[in-house]
């Protein structure tokens, strides 16, 4: 009797021991562990090549509200760059769009009579995740434009 009492006592703590180091089980922790991270890295991979597009056509937009600078009104550039970002892509808010537009050369009135530059500055604030989890982060979307037009005629009558 003690001989299988003894026996069922080892026997009992070989299967404690053999349930404590058997991997039964690990692959599922490994799992509950990898797959959020996996997740987050897909969604953040989606999020920058979004703004990544986002960029490319805040400097397009940029590039033709310089263009348009020289020969049209500060205001008409303005809702022309709003349209053309808008054109493009439907989900911008036309509220987070912000233009600026400078010349550089209004300290100089010899050059601003040969040279007309216009800087043309769009910012757009993209929002990431929109809407994933309650939260809102955005990246501010920055590009500068200067667009050069050289008046022949003024500049053949000086010279």
């Amino acid at each position: 009797m003690i001989k299988l009492i003894n026996r069922l006592k080892k026997s009992k703590k070989l299967r404690i021991r053999h349930k404590l180091l058997s991997e039964k089980g690990t692959s599922a922790v490994e799992l509950a562990i990898v797959a959020p991270l996996l997740i987050a890295v897909t969604f953040a991979a989606f999020g920058l090549a979004e703004a990544g597009q986002k960029k490319a056509l805040v400097a397009r937009a940029a590039m033709q509200g310089a263009r348009m600078s020289v020969v049209k009104d500060i205001d008409e550039v303005r809702s022309y760059v709003k349209h053309i970002m808008k054109t493009a892509d439907p989900s911008i808010d036309v509220t987070k769009i912000d233009v600026k537009i400078e010349n550089e050369f209004d300290e100089i009135p010899i050059l601003k009579s040969i040279i007309i530059p216009q800087k043309v500055i769009v910012t757009y604030d993209h929002p990431i995740f929109s809407g994933f989890l309650g939260l809102a982060p955005t990246i501010r979307l920055e590009k500068s434009y200067i667009y050069e037009k050289w008046d022949n005629a003024v500049f053949f009558d000086v010279l």
